[in-house]
């Protein structure tokens, strides 16, 4: 997709991380600074896989510990993407969505 974009006169980057670390989504938000200039929009999409149909038969223990994984998730990046447009002074916009897969057993 970077080439696609690139190939029509654009600007594009990619970027691969482990989401689970405040060091690569720091390192990813700075790879964004030094390509555009700025830091203007954040897209987060956390996904949940539910892997058995019956979502409500799953134990509480293991749906807290899933919520609390992607919560933390999402505060890693929010942060390291905050703290950019903050410092900018100008504000952006962040867009977190989240999905869920459910699929037979």
């Amino acid at each position: 997709l970077v080439k696609e974009i690139k190939d029509f006169g654009g600007k594009a980057l990619a970027v691969k991380l482990d989401v689970k670390t405040a060091e690569e989504n720091e390192a990813a938000v700075a790879a964004a600074v030094k390509t555009f200039g700025q830091l203007d929009v954040v897209f987060f999409n956390a996904e949940c896989s539910v892997l058995k149909p019956n979502l409500f038969g799953r134990p509480m223990l293991r749906l807290e510990r899933t919520n609390t994984k992607l919560t933390s998730l999402v505060f890693i990046t929010l942060k390291a993407s905050l703290t950019q447009m903050v410092e900018q002074g100008k504000g952006g916009s962040i867009i977190v969505n989240s999905s869920a897969v459910m699929l037979k057993s």
